[in-house]
């Protein structure tokens, strides 16, 4: 699974594997959630894979793959992810990865319930 940055003003990068998209990584406030309590202490990081590609088992190596880029491209001393609750299998990956919950709240735009997860960098 490789990587190619696709805007760097925004900080959206594009997850490609043997040169087809198979899902996104962004850094910065584009990895905010609205209604959420955030600051500067990490850099905040979200993104998705294609529909069809969810339940494979690529989520883990697709997120460490973002991870790694915006280790070596942003040098951050903790990454912060912001997760639906809902989503239990995406917080079990993120939490693999050595994230650990910090607060629960819910969102301005449409109520929904989101946790903020961070992970220190070594």
């Amino acid at each position: 699974m490789g990587r190619l940055p696709t805007d760097s003003r925004n900080g959206y990068v594009a997850l490609v594997d043997k040169g087809e998209l198979i899902g996104y990584r962004v850094f910065g406030p584009d990895g905010r959630v609205p209604g959420g309590e955030y600051d500067e202490s990490a850099l905040d990081t979200g993104g998705g894979l294609r529909p069809e590609l969810t339940g494979r088992g690529l989520g883990k190596q697709a997120i460490a793959t973002g991870l790694e880029y915006g280790a070596a491209h942003f040098r951050p001393t903790a990454f912060r992810v912001t997760v639906a609750s809902f989503n239990i299998r995406a917080q079990r990956v993120v939490q693999g990865l050595g994230f650990v919950p910090n607060r629960t709240f819910n969102a301005t735009t449409d109520g929904r319930s989101f946790v903020i997860m961070t992970r220190r960098q070594p």
